[in-house]
């Protein structure tokens, strides 16, 4: 196992810089730098000829034999003197340089087995924060100027971050910074999610005032997008002639207003992701309780009301790892040593109070996965992001379907809000239908009650949850296939049905598209990552894929930490089917 960053303060990016362009300033010190000497007054003794000495022409320019004039100097100033009669220094003015600004990290340097690995930092926690603070500031659905393949297509204004695997709270820290309207942090080790609680109580000030800076820009730019919108429809309506055809209005396409619409929903919430009260929920998740999704039993609205029964009904999970558990629960040797589990968090009263006062509401009681998951339903855009949770083919059966769970039930979610509110809408004008009718009406929106007060159901594709995964490429030797490969990728992208041409990630093999699980698996990519080979499930049955994606290009993206970003760290933006 390679060794992880460790406990480093990380260099965020300076508080000079946009949105979409990140740059460091070290040292933005003006030049001093002067002549050495003046050549004005001065022969030049490359200048003579073959037949003439040094400085002949100066003499043979100069009428009379007298000594060289002495340019005069500049007046002297007068001496200035203070009450004590002390010279006062005149003293150069130097330019203000900006300090960049520093998020300090607690996490763990010791050796730790493979269940404590989210108490460390690893790299794919800092492709995750890049990719992060790399989206656009505007309310649309993509960035116009990103490449079909590019990193740079999930504006988070207004949106609801939900981490999965959170660790020891980067990823939170940089969606805060990067204006996301509210953050959860689930994680199943009890140690990790009482350090990132402590991070992000311990960073509240510094990211209190990105967001405040953040906020202003979006401001700005939401002004200037407007403007843009406004000179791009008008020069539209002046090239393009008038049609009449059917679903195409004066001056501008159905899309176009179509965008216009969603881009209205999150800027409505810029008050509240540009420097405002924000909330963080940092709750217990095992991914392991969603282990029966697709096998017929139960469907994702039931399983996710399942864990939200069992985490209100019973109290909080303690460190004994008698019971059974998942790889990434702590081992004996070292729950002694964690502290206590995150739902019963007793954060230290002076940052809980300078968090409050900066904003920043940390939430870490047994209600705050059923505020999450409610709230992850109520978001206009939701985004799930995980880092390094792709490392052991035990977890990753329980990782795709906890995300493939969380997904399908935001949409089951909104779905219904939208079937309610559209019969709701019909009971009006089949008022006098008929007692059976309205008995049948009466019925559907019974089912729906619950879901009727959502702020802002717009289409399908806005309804729709996007996972962002970043991941390293464990590669090891595969002694079946004889070569090196990454069993951990190769399984995981069994659960992936990988779109061809989107990006970079049109050049990956199609891992997962009928059911992976063959010898064949995922070729090298354009990235120059080692080229690996599945290993295969044996007589299992092929897997159903749960997921359509594609490989993000991270060649572009603005790297702001300070890491090594090896060839081996990808970037997926992955969907439902």
């Amino acid at each position: 196992m390679e060794p992880p960053e460790g406990n480093v303060r990380s260099e965020l990016f300076d508080e000079c810089t946009t949105c979409t362009e990140w740059t460091r300033v070290f040292l933005n010190l003006e030049s001093c730098s002067s002549p050495a000497f003046d050549t004005s007054s001065e022969s030049d003794p490359d200048s003579c000829g073959d037949d003439e000495e040094p400085g002949s022409a100066l003499r043979a320019r100069s009428p009379a034999a007298s000594p060289p004039r002495k340019r005069r100097g500049p007046a002297a100033a007068p001496v200035a003197t203070d009450a004590a009669g002390d010279l006062v220094v005149a003293r150069r003015r130097r330019r203000a340089v900006s300090v960049p600004a520093c998020l300090t990290l607690r996490s763990t340097r010791a050796a730790t087995p493979l269940q404590d690995v989210g108490l460390q930092l690893w790299r794919g926690a800092c492709l995750l924060c890049d990719w992060l603070l790399a989206q656009p500031r505007g309310g649309s659905s993509s960035d116009p100027s990103a490449s079909p393949g590019s990193a740079r297509s999930c504006p988070l204004a207004g949106a609801h971050v939900f981490e999965l695997g959170g660790g020891v709270g980067l990823g939170a820290m940089a969606a805060l910074a990067a204006g996301a309207a509210r953050v959860t942090l689930t994680d199943a080790h009890p140690g990790a999610l009482r350090l990132a609680a402590e991070n992000l109580a311990a960073n509240a000030p510094l990211l209190a005032r990105l967001r405040r800076s953040w906020g202003a820009r979006q401001a700005e730019g939401a002004g200037q997008s407007q403007k843009r919108r406004k000179r791009q429809g008008r020069m539209r309506r002046e090239q393009e002639p008038r049609q009449g055809a059917a679903g195409e209005a004066p001056g501008g396409s159905v899309l176009d207003a179509v965008g216009a619409v969603a881009e209205e929903g999150p800027q409505q919430n810029n008050a509240q992701g540009g420097g405002g009260g924000v909330r963080v929920d940092v709750a217990c998740l095992d991914w392991m309780d969603f282990l029966t999704l697709g096998s017929g039993a139960a469907t994702a609205e039931a399983i996710v009301g399942a864990v939200l029964e069992s985490a209100l009904a019973t109290p909080a999970p303690t460190t004994s790892t008698t019971d059974r558990g998942p790889p990434n629960r702590p081992t004996t040797s070292t729950a002694e040593a964690l502290p206590a589990p995150a739902d019963s968090l007793e954060l230290p009263a002076a940052a809980v109070r300078e968090a409050a006062a900066q904003g920043l509401a940390l939430a870490g009681d047994g209600g705050a996965l059923a505020e999450a998951l409610g709230a992850l339903a109520r978001a206009p855009r939701a985004v799930l992001v995980a880092a390094d949770t792709v490392y052991d083919t035990a977890l990753n059966e329980g990782f795709a379907k906890c995300a493939a769970a969380l997904m399908s039930y935001r949409s089951a979610v909104r779905a219904a809000a939208r079937r309610a509110r559209h019969e709701g809408a019909g009971d009006h004008a089949c008022a006098g239908a008929g007692p059976a009718v309205a008995g049948d009406r009466a019925g559907a929106g019974t089912e729906a009650a619950d879901v009727t007060d959502l702020g802002s159901i717009g289409d399908v594709a806005a309804d729709e949850a996007v996972l962002i995964v970043a991941l390293e490429r464990r590669v090891v030797f595969s002694v079946r296939h004889m070569r090196e490969a990454a069993p951990a990728l190769d399984d995981f992208l069994t659960y992936v049905r990988v779109e061809a041409g989107g990006g970079e990630g049109g050049g990956v093999a199609q891992a997962g598209a009928e059911g992976a699980g063959g010898d064949e698996g995922v070729q090298g990519s354009e990235q120059g990552t080692v080229g690996v080979v599945s290993e295969g499930h044996g007589g299992a049955e092929p897997r159903v894929p749960l997921f359509r994606g594609r490989r993000l290009d991270v060649e572009g993206l603005p790297r702001v930490l300070r890491y090594e970003r090896s060839p081996q760290l990808e970037l997926w933006e992955l969907r439902l089917l």
